[in-house]
């Protein structure tokens, strides 16, 4: 009877290394560097902050608007104005995807 022989392959470390930097950064080599690539985990995570954000100011405003005084939680509107502004300055730098693929070269 064959015995049967186990094969362990393993992968240059660095070669780890470059794929676990790509996943998070991006990986577009042939643009600029601030190119953005949507699929990084950073823009990701960044991207499911924001949708949270619109959701807790789905019921924030309503209820400023009813209860608070105009002083009130004025953290919480400049911490919202800032994300989003860096939301928007973070969309001018990421590509769009056509009939062609993702355009990375405007």
């Amino acid at each position: 009877m064959a015995s049967m022989v186990s094969v362990v392959l393993t992968e240059d470390p660095e070669d780890l290394r470059k794929k676990r930097k790509e996943q998070w950064w991006g990986a577009y080599n042939d643009t600029e560097w601030y190119v953005i690539e949507p699929m990084a985990f950073w823009k990701a995570a960044f991207d499911g902050c924001t949708a949270l954000l619109l959701l807790v100011l789905a019921f924030y405003i309503p209820f400023s608007i009813a209860f608070l005084d105009v002083g009130d939680f004025i953290w919480f509107d400049w911490y919202q104005l800032v994300w989003f502004s860096v939301d928007i300055i973070l969309s001018f730098c990421s590509p769009y995807e056509n009939e062609e693929g993702w355009v990375t070269n405007p």
